[in-house]
């Protein structure tokens, strides 16, 4: 599943739940997120991708907004877990927890406290 598939999932499953101002939030990340990784696959993005993404996108912001971000991706990543995991013949099926970046958490970590 490339990084615009799943943005443009995500964006669906959350059009109903959130309030605009919230969704808004969400477009901020979303359309840098489909720009740095443009037509990518989610299973190939490795941590280390993802925390330079972060990196450069929370550049000169304050410490909540970088803690923001993180969750807002972070919720992305979640959403995503839940919704899809590759078949065996490469295609995507939904309902299953499988998927997930490795070490997502280790570097989030790393990003939040000592940034």
């Amino acid at each position: 599943m490339t990084v615009r598939d799943a943005i443009h999932i995500f964006q669906i499953s959350q059009k109903n739940v959130h309030r605009k101002r919230t969704t808004d939030s969400y477009r901020y990340l979303l359309e840098h997120l489909e720009n740095h990784f443009t037509d990518s696959h989610v299973e190939r993005i490795t941590p280390n991708q993802i925390y330079q993404f972060l990196e450069a996108l929370t550049e000169h912001t304050a410490k909540s907004t970088r803690r923001l971000r993180y969750a807002q991706l972070k919720a992305f990543f979640n959403f995503l877990s839940v919704i899809a995991t590759p078949a065996k013949n490469g295609d995507w099926i939904s309902g299953e927890l499988n998927f997930f970046p490795p070490a997502l958490v280790s570097w989030a970590l790393h990003f939040i406290h000592y940034q």
